[in-house]
């Protein structure tokens, strides 16, 4: 049976990341072919280990591009973020190796890169893919590639729909309502300008306000019970485990309120799965954090 038959395949939400090399064909007239060749070729490591290490998926190399995906196979609440983390952390790679590139060629390397979160038909890649890719059946990596076009040299650009997802976590600057080839209705635009910073009160407030909460008595009762003995000197420690999306960190919010301590004893430090290779990450973001606050 053809393997085509074989494959299967499923409707799902995805965020696609395309990588593009600014003046591609006019760096191969202008520069040694061979040394283009290896600094493109280095272009493609970075890339891949960027992606990689932002938990996405290289999907395929589009003439001097890439293009990935995140939330596939595996589903994440957090795969708009972690493509931006992807985006945000090659733009810095590319930046040294732009410098290697014009001591090398005599050429700047420069890339743009675009991103967009929709639900696609995504199953099991055919040949001309790398191994264990994917494809998608949609518009969804089709706009990831226009968005990428519309951004200058060195930029980050992405969708109304990617933007919802980043639940405040990065600085953007809105770029409009642009109107994409091919796609009949228009596109809010944004351009990642890097992580934003914010203190623990501000994010517990947003969250607060965002998600409400619901028949989770039972679970606020438990986390009070600790509470009540840590106040007479028994330490607690309280695991919240659960699948992604059904209000952990809320269910965390709620016992902060009903504690009714004051924000500056509160201190919130959260992993991230971008920093996972990071020692310490979580503890040394939480501490520049308030060092720039302080500052501030």
């Amino acid at each position: 049976m053809d393997d085509l038959h074989d494959r299967t395949t499923e409707r799902r939400q995805v965020t696609v990341l395309f990588c593009d090399i600014v003046d591609s064909t006019g760096l191969s007239e202008r520069c040694d072919i061979e040394d283009l060749r290896e600094i493109l070729l280095e272009f493609q490591t970075i890339s891949s280990w960027c992606i990689k290490n932002a938990g996405g998926n290289v999907v395929n190399y589009i003439g001097d591009g890439i293009r990935a995906e995140f939330g596939y196979p595996l589903a994440s609440e957090n795969e708009a973020e972690s493509a931006v983390h992807a985006g945000l952390l090659l733009l810095r790679g590319i930046q040294e190796l732009s410098e290697r590139s014009t001591a090398t060629i005599q050429e700047p390397l420069r890339v743009r890169i675009g991103l967009h979160t929709g639900v696609a038909v995504i199953g099991k890649a055919g040949l001309g893919h790398v191994h264990d890719a994917t494809e998608i059946v949609g518009d969804t990596p089709n706009i990831a590639a226009r968005l990428q076009e519309i951004g200058e040299p060195n930029s980050l650009v992405i969708s109304g729909e990617t933007k919802r997802l980043l639940r405040g976590k990065f600085s953007l600057r809105p770029l409009g309502m642009r109107a994409l080839k091919g796609l009949s209705r228009k596109i809010e635009v944004f351009l990642v300008l890097g992580e934003a910073l914010e203190d623990d009160a501000a994010h517990r407030a947003r969250h607060r306000n965002a998600l409400p909460m619901v028949n989770r008595v039972a679970e606020i009762g438990q986390l009070l019970q600790a509470w009540e003995l840590a106040k007479t000197g028994r330490g607690q420690t309280v695991e919240i485990a659960g699948e992604p999306g059904i209000g952990k960190s809320r269910l965390a919010l709620e016992l902060i309120d009903k504690t009714g301590l004051p924000d500056d004893l509160i201190l919130a430090i959260q992993a991230s799965a971008q920093h996972q290779n990071t020692p310490l990450y979580p503890i040394i973001r939480t501490l520049e954090q308030r060092h720039r606050y302080s500052q501030g």
